[in-house]
């Protein structure tokens, strides 16, 4: 359960459009709120140290902080988030790299912040906040983007049923983000029953394999039972566990692809029939996990996270892998290529719209 909220703010509306489900998990969860506002060091005029009076400069600084906290406190008023226990801090310093240090020293466990909305050239070019944090936070963090739906920035007004889908890949650093989403599912989901459809991807085989017809069909077919095994595990222990008594609703279903770079391609597409509102499909969070690189390390092996962070404008919840201890991670033998869990006898929901776009 959620007990301190860290949301950053930089005076914008954008920005601020954060703070409805942030103040929504606060009162559902008991949770404090930490409002967070980084004031980048070019903004005090550093570079007029030289050939001013240092005591302009110290105004200057000064009333830059007055500013921001008289900002943070007119928030706090203005959306009423009085019943709430609200704490504010005003901090000089690089914005990403200052939140993420925030968040560790004020022992926040999640962040909610919006997306500055830039994709593709642009935001590769200027960077992005929303980006590093969600790289380098040890933190859940819960990104706002543009495609939100109507429940992601009114939680508190009934729309529908929250849909969160979850992708795993059968490691245990993928499911890091089963426990986080599964309590955001129940949290947003209020006195209804909260829904999380799993999403796992296995490679098809082709002729081009060198398989016969026979044994690319034998071979397919097997890997996509493994997988729905597996899924189904996951259902269950998800239903059976901590949140059993939320009655949360799980269903699954398998992709494949050819090429890993369809991977991610292929999750949205299977993801656009979850759902059964009339005039509104898919889903409203997705929940996934980061490795966290960096570097050359990034470069080298890719991030399927950050390809879905660079290409939906749905919210993201993501969790960052912590190291896993080598004991605790199956063997080859003991994983049987993806399972890792014996499939009960009840599987759960399972739906057939992976049939349908095979």
């Amino acid at each position: 359960m959620f007990k301190r909220i860290l949301i950053p703010l930089d005076g914008s509306k954008r920005a601020e459009e954060a703070l409805s489900m942030g103040a929504y998990l606060a009162r559902m969860t008991g949770a404090s709120l930490l409002l967070v506002k980084v004031i980048a060091p070019e903004l005090l005029y550093t570079g007029l140290y030289p050939t001013v009076p240092s005591y302009v400069a110290e105004q200057v600084h000064t009333t830059y902080l007055a500013e921001a906290e008289t900002y943070l406190k007119h928030v706090i008023r203005i959306l009423k988030l009085e019943d709430i226990s609200v704490s504010t801090e005003v901090i000089i310093g690089i914005p990403d790299a200052t939140i993420v240090q925030i968040a560790g020293e004020r022992q926040a466990d999640l962040i909610v912040m919006r997306s500055q909305g830039q994709t593709g050239v642009a935001r590769w070019f200027f960077g992005s906040v929303a980006q590093y944090v969600l790289r380098h936070s040890l933190v859940p963090v819960l990104v706002m983007r543009d495609g939100c739906s109507p429940l992601m920035l009114r939680p508190a007004q009934p729309f529908h049923v929250p849909r969160i889908l979850v992708p795993l890949d059968g490691s245990p650093q993928a499911e890091t983000a089963l426990e986080p989403a599964a309590e955001m599912a129940c949290l947003l989901a209020g006195s209804e029953q909260g829904q999380i459809h799993l999403t796992c991807a296995v490679r098809s085989v082709t002729a081009r394999d060198h398989f016969t017809i026979a044994q690319e069909e034998q071979q397919n077919k097997a890997v996509q039972a493994e997988a729905e095994a597996y899924l189904a595990a996951i259902a269950t222990r998800l239903r059976a566990g901590e949140f059993a008594s939320s009655a949360l609703k799980t269903s699954y279903s398998v992709v494949t692809y050819t090429r890993e770079e369809e991977i991610w391609k292929r999750i949205f597409r299977e993801s656009e029939c979850i759902g059964d509102v009339p005039g509104y499909a898919g889903y409203d969070l997705i929940a996934m996990s980061t490795h966290g690189r960096t570097g050359l390390q990034h470069l080298l092996h890719g991030s399927i996270t950050e390809h879905v962070f660079d290409s939906t404008v749905v919210p993201l919840l993501i969790v960052h892998t912590h190291t896993i201890p080598k004991e605790e991670i199956p063997s080859s033998d003991e994983r049987a290529y993806l399972t890792m869990y014996h499939a009960p006898d009840g599987r759960g929901e399972k739906q057939s719209n992976f049939s349908s776009k095979s």
